[in-house]
């Protein structure tokens, strides 16, 4: 399988995955979620470190949806080669993903959730944008 057809399908998959999320309830991704706290918060008690479990809660499900953008902006740069495309597919993706949500119970188009979703889009594209830079930047270099 050549390369183009793997990112091809890797897009796919992790839109599939994005938007799959937001199809879940309220009730059961809250749940999972809860399973992630859980895990922290005991971690955390273990090392005797004190938080708060609301702003826990909030900071894990804000890490998830900025991570969900940031591998989804990587994944788009390295399909379409060329941030401006990349960006733009990637909001459409997210704007459809807080529009899902406002058809599942328990759930409901969230701002906040836009604008950290944005930001993991953005660093995902820069990231892989700037490495793709440097790569040929050196590989020119070397034909020098």
């Amino acid at each position: 399988m050549n390369q183009k057809r793997l990112i091809n399908i890797l897009l796919v998959i992790w839109i599939l995955i994005i938007w799959g999320n937001s199809l879940m309830p309220g009730d059961v991704s809250s749940s999972q979620s809860g399973f992630v706290v859980g895990l922290f918060t005991y971690v955390l008690d273990l090392i005797k470190i004190s938080y708060n479990e609301v702003t826990l809660s909030s900071l894990i499900r804000s890490v998830a949806h900025f991570t969900e953008f940031f591998i989804l902006g990587m994944i788009l740069v390295l399909r379409f080669k060329n941030i401006f495309i990349s960006y733009g597919i990637g909001l459409v993706i997210i704007f459809t993903d807080e529009i899902i949500q406002i058809f599942v119970p328990g759930r409901a188009f969230e701002v906040k959730d836009l604008i950290v979703d944005t930001f993991g889009l953005n660093w995902g594209i820069l990231i892989v944008a700037g490495i793709i830079y440097l790569i040929k930047r050196n590989q020119l270099k070397s034909l020098e």
